[in-house]
């Protein structure tokens, strides 16, 4: 098992903090409330949701910085495939 050291570690913190002081960021800084979206296909169609907040809270239990970055890319590519399917400009 690979282990991070604290200067990775630091810096993996520091990367998710400016994207969350990111006013873009802020449909993906806690998990997507399917429900009170009233988006109920939503488990049907992602099946490992991710967001921001899981990401800072794994930081210290990730072993390598390719977990990391799967789970900030695995936020992008969800709302890709979400949004692809079901779309509605606002």
């Amino acid at each position: 098992m690979q282990c991070l050291s604290e200067e990775q570690k630091n810096l993996m913190h520091f990367v998710i903090d400016e994207i969350l002081k990111n006013p873009l960021s802020d449909d993906f800084r806690e998990p997507v409330d399917w429900v009170g979206m009233w988006i109920y296909d939503y488990p049907t169609i992602i099946k490992n949701p991710m967001d921001l907040s899981t990401v800072k809270n794994r930081i210290e239990s990730y072993t390598s910085i390719e977990q990391y970055l799967h789970d900030i890319i695995l936020i992008w590519d969800n709302c890709k495939t979400y949004n692809k399917l079901n779309s509605v400009l606002i």
